[in-house]
């Protein structure tokens, strides 16, 4: 069994949370991904999925259950009124 190993390169946290978070995707979310659809497409799937809960879980986390609720419906919305866009389904 081979490792695999990424080298992340430093994320500066003194910026803008919204940069941070940029900063992180930029440089470890993505290239995890570029590597992995090397690999096939289900490990991409996999990778996002957990992401994407870590993330959510993350964020809720710091509302009332009413108010995640309500942001997680919107979130919801909003990106499938994009995705369709982008996949020119509207």
């Amino acid at each position: 069994m081979s490792v695999k190993e990424l080298e992340i390169k430093k994320i500066d946290v003194g910026l803008a949370p919204s940069a941070i978070a940029q900063d992180i995707f930029t440089k470890a979310v993505s290239p995890v991904m570029g590597i992995l659809k090397q690999e096939g497409g289900e490990s991409v799937k996999e990778f996002s999925f957990c992401a994407m809960w870590l993330a959510m879980g993350l964020y809720v986390n710091n509302l009332s259950t009413r108010d995640a609720e309500k942001a997680l419906n919107h979130a919801t919305a909003n990106i499938i009124i994009q995705l369709k866009k982008l996949r020119g389904e509207v």
